[in-house]
């Protein structure tokens, strides 16, 4: 079924560190609960912005095919749906089955991340049997609603992931990297303060775009910083007001055909009524 929402592209006013003095827009698209579109927490996005790999925290997944008009946000169509499975081919239990992070890229394996169990898995299709990816020992230690939310891959096959809140250090995050067999924290992440990570892509000149949120009075803020591979920059590339958008929670990194860089989002309603569940896309200046 094709959804369609009626919000326009908005024009906002940035004077953020990296956007001074430039404008940046953004759409919105409402998603349909009825369709199961509830509690998402990752995504991945063709090449084109056409095509995309959805989940949500309860181990769904689904495919979607986006539509914009004028190059905004209009609507889509859920082609496929279903269970992540795990490594046994059987349904994953309820308290491993926290998806959060979601990596891909055109032609490879999907990446899932998860909370609970903190561990990454790979489908070489999302209709397989999960494939083990060995686990660090620092993921023993990281709290069960708090660990691997965020996830990349970077060109060379490099997975990176972030844990939204840490025992370890009060300052800096620790970024894991996967690479070869291996894991190691290759460098730290500034705390942004308030603001805690929840999303992550990598781009196609392998720079880290982090979503982070943050919670006060009963409304959400988010901001989207962004790092060289390395570690170094940190520059905001957005921040928005309180209550702005819902609980922003997945991200994903494409670029148009104007070589534009373009962020979507999808929030997380917390299987509630209460929140929306809902697509934003900022355009970046070129």
């Amino acid at each position: 079924m094709l959804r369609r929402s009626f919000a326009a592209l908005i024009w906002l006013y940035s004077a953020l560190a990296g956007l001074a003095d430039e404008d940046i827009s953004w759409s919105r698209l409402d998603l349909d609960t009825e369709l199961g579109l509830q509690g998402l927490s990752g995504l991945e996005v063709s090449s084109d912005g056409s095509k995309l790999h959805l989940i949500n925290d309860k181990a769904q997944y689904f495919y979607l095919k986006l539509t914009r008009e004028n190059g905004v946000l209009s609507g889509y169509d859920v082609k496929a749906q279903n269970e992540f499975s795990g490594t046994q081919g059987r349904q994953i239990t309820p308290y491993s089955s926290d998806s959060e992070g979601l990596a891909w890229r055109e032609g490879g394996p999907v990446f899932v991340s998860f909370e609970g169990w903190a561990r990454v898995w790979r489908y070489d299709t999302p209709q397989e049997t999960a494939l083990y990816v060995p686990r660090m020992d620092r993921f023993e230690d990281m709290k069960s609603n708090g660990s691997l939310e965020a996830l990349g891959i970077a060109p060379d096959g490099a997975l990176f992931t972030i844990s939204e809140r840490h025992r370890h250090r009060k300052l800096h995050y620790p970024m894991f990297r996967y690479h070869q067999g291996t894991w190691e924290i290759p460098f730290y992440i500034p705390r942004s303060v308030a603001f805690a990570p929840v999303g992550m892509d990598i781009d196609d000149e392998g720079r880290i775009y982090l979503l982070e949120r943050s919670f006060q009075n009963y409304a959400w803020r988010s901001q989207v910083r962004r790092f060289a591979l390395d570690g170094s920059g940190g520059e905001i590339l957005f921040r928005s007001d309180y209550g702005e958008h819902d609980n922003l929670e997945g991200l994903t990194v494409w670029r148009d055909d104007t070589g534009a860089l373009r962020l979507l989002m999808v929030s997380d309603n917390n299987f509630t009524e209460l929140q929306t569940s809902e697509f934003v896309e900022y355009v970046l200046p070129n």
